[in-house]
C-alpha cells in the first residue's frame, strides 16, 4: 500500500492535515501523521492512524536561537522516526513541518508544501523556506500566486461534515487552542437565549459566571456536532472559521486578535482578505458585548460561499502518483 505522511502541528494545522488524511485513506492510501512530541490531543485526532512524534522546533513565544539550537536534534528524531519507503510528505505548515520534509526529500520521497490558508500579503515562514526543495506548492486561494510564481491552485482545504448541519438555536463562540479571553468575557454576556462558549487554554471555564443557557468547555473532541447546529459561529482567523462556512454552511464572524496576528507573522491586510473570502463579519481586537452582538445579527443575513476542496483533489493527485 502507498504510505503518505501529512504534518499535523496542533490547532489548524492539524485541522487540514486530518481533512487530507481522510481524502487519502478513501483513496486506499496509508497516512503517517507527524505531530509535536508529546501532542496528545492531536494523537487523539488521528486515532486509527500511524502517528510518528518529531520536535517542534519553537513556539510562538520562543526565540530564532532556540529554534536553531533545537534544529539538529529535530532532523536525528525525523531520521530515526520518519519511516521508509515513504511516496510522499505533505507539509501543512508550521516550523514541526521543517525537519520531517528535509528527511523526506533525503530519502527520495516527494515533498508538497501548503501555503497556510490566511496568508494573502506574505508568504508563511514553513513555506518560504520549504518552497526552494519542494515538488509542489499548493496554494489555497488564486491570490497566493502573487506569493509562490510557481505554485498551483488546489482550493481551500476543509473537512467533509461529521453531521448533518441543522440550525440549533445557539452561538457558538470557538476561540481555538490558546482561546482569546476578551472575546471569552464578552461572549458570556451576550445577550441570547443560548450560547455556547469554547474558551482555549487561556480561560478557566470554571471562572465564568454562570448563567441559564450559557454552556462553556476548554475542548470538546466531538465538537464538530457543535459546528453542525449552531446558528452563528463566532471565532478566531484560522481553520475553525473555514470548517463552519465551508463544511457547515454556517454564518461567520471572524474575531481578530492583532496580538496573536503579529506572534504567528501575519501582515495587515490578511485578516480581510480571509474574511472576504468566507464572506464573513469581520471584528479587530476585542468586541464590546454590543459590537458583538451586531456583528452576530449581520452576520446571520450572509450567505456562506461554496468552493472546490483543495483536500479531496491534493489527494486525488497523491493516490494516482503513488499507485500508478
Amino acid at each position: 500500500m502507498a504510505v503518505v505522511a501529512v504534518t499535523a502541528a496542533r490547532g489548524g494545522h492539524s485541522g487540514r492535515a486530518l481533512a487530507l488524511a481522510e481524502e487519502l485513506v478513501r483513496h486506499g492510501v496509508e497516512v503517517v501523521a507527524v505531530i509535536a512530541e508529546g501532542d496528545e490531543w492531536t494523537r487523539a485526532r488521528f486515532q486509527g492512524h500511524r502517528v510518528v512524534e518529531v520536535p517542534l522546533l519553537r513556539t510562538p513565544t520562543d526565540s530564532r536561537l532556540a529554534a536553531a539550537l533545537r534544529a539538529p536534534r529535530a532532523l536525528m528524531v525525523s531520521l530515526r522516526r520518519l519511516p521508509k519507503g515513504l511516496c510522499a510528505l505533505v507539509s501543512l505548515g508550521s516550523n514541526l513541518s521543517i525537519a520531517p520534509a528535509v528527511t523526506a526529500k533525503l530519502r527520495g520521497a516527494r515533498l508538497y508544501v501548503v501555503e497556510d490558508i490566511v496568508r494573502f500579503v506574505a508568504p508563511s515562514a514553513t513555506a518560504r523556506l520549504l518552497a526552494p526543495i519542494a515538488d509542489r506548492v499548493v496554494l489555497q486561494w488564486e491570490e497566493q500566486r502573487k506569493l509562490h510564481s510557481q505554485g498551483v491552485v488546489y482550493g481551500p482545504f476543509y473537512p467533509r461534515p461529521r453531521y448533518p448541519p441543522r440550525d440549533g438555536g445557539y452561538v457558538l463562540i470557538a476561540t481555538g487552542t490558546l482561546g482569546y479571553p476578551g472575546l471569552v468575557e464578552a461572549a458570556a454576556r451576550l445577550p441570547y437565549d443560548h450560547v455556547v462558549v469554547q474558551t482555549g487554554r487561556l480561560v478557566d471555564p470554571e471562572k465564568l459566571p454562570r448563567r441559564p443557557g450559557l454552556t462553556v468547555f476548554r475542548f470538546d473532541p466531538d465538537f464538530h456536532r457543535w459546528l453542525a447546529g449552531a446558528r452563528v459561529v463566532v471565532t478566531h482567523l484560522g481553520h475553525t472559521a473555514v470548517e463552519a462556512a465551508l463544511t457547515y454552511g454556517k454564518p461567520v464572524v471572524i474575531v481578530y486578535n492583532p496580538m496573536l496576528g503579529r506572534t504567528a507573522g501575519l501582515k495587515p491586510g490578511d485578516a480581510e482578505a480571509f474574511a472576504m473570502k468566507l464572506n464573513a463579519i469581520l471584528i479587530e481586537g476585542e468586541p464590546t458585548v454590543e459590537e458583538l452582538a451586531r456583528a452576530i445579527e449581520e452576520a446571520g443575513k450572509r450567505r456562506p460561499p461554496q468552493y472546490p476542496n483543495g483536500a479531496e483533489k491534493l489527494a486525488e493527485e497523491l493516490a494516482g502518483l503513488c499507485q500508478g
